[in-house]
């Protein structure tokens, strides 16, 4: 026996969503919708196109190995709502969150979550990019990308918030005409900061970016606030 535990649904969405038939455990533990475009131990990706909704990208959590330990944490999808509304509410660019949820075993223990947002139009991740560039160079882009990471940094830091897995792959950047607009996604093991902390988590979060072969150089000659 299994029941859906729904931590966040939008408002705008609901009805689309029950109609579709996903408000239900069935649903989210056999999710067959869309293209798996990520395979990994602790979690699915599927991009789907939802009728009413548009395309949206669907993460499915799967147990932690430590089920005591997972008994006592929140789900991974209600911290990665979590995380983005953190983020959101700091200014910074965030996928239209529209489900997050879990199914739970009959003594409340989780069996599968799912975080459900809506597709960044006409964005596309970092690491691409990157990718391109290689082939490509095309330093005007870069430095307004740079540009827009330490600003994105900065606003994040400033809000004593750590992303803690800033990765290219994990950075969409939009082109618009004044420049780029870059949205952090999968934030799920974003952290709080303490003076304690502080020093190190913003220490993580740039390493990533100083490890990157064409991003680096640009970022150590960046003023960091």
């Amino acid at each position: 026996m299994s029941k859906l535990k729904i931590y966040y649904i939008s408002p705008s969405w609901r009805a689309t969503l029950e109609q579709a038939g996903m408000l239900c455990d069935k649903a989210i533990l056999q999710w067959d919708r869309g293209q798996r475009i990520v395979r990994k131990h602790w979690a699915d990706v599927f991009r789907a196109d939802i009728d009413g909704l548009g395309t949206v990208y669907v993460k499915r959590y799967f147990p932690q190995r430590n089920r005591l330990l997972g008994a006592f944490r929140n789900t991974q999808a209600l911290r990665e709502y979590r995380n983005s509304a953190t983020m959101a509410r700091l200014g910074l660019a965030q996928p239209e969150p529209v489900l997050a949820a879990a199914v739970c075993n009959r003594f409340g223990l989780i069996k599968c979550g799912l975080y459900m947002m809506r597709e960044v139009e006409n964005a596309e991740s970092l690491d691409k990019i990157l990718d391109r560039m290689r082939r490509s160079p095309d330093n005007t882009l870069l430095e307004m990308i740079v540009d827009e990471l330490i600003r994105v940094l900065a606003r994040l830091h400033k809000g004593d918030f750590c992303h803690w897995d800033f990765k290219p792959r994990n950075l969409l950047v939009a082109r618009q005409a004044d420049g780029v607009v870059i949205t952090p996604i999968d934030s799920r093991s974003g952290k709080r900061m303490s003076l304690l902390t502080r020093r190190a988590y913003i220490k993580r979060d740039y390493e990533f970016l100083l490890e990157e072969p064409l991003l680096g150089p640009y970022v150590e000659r960046r003023p960091r606030p």
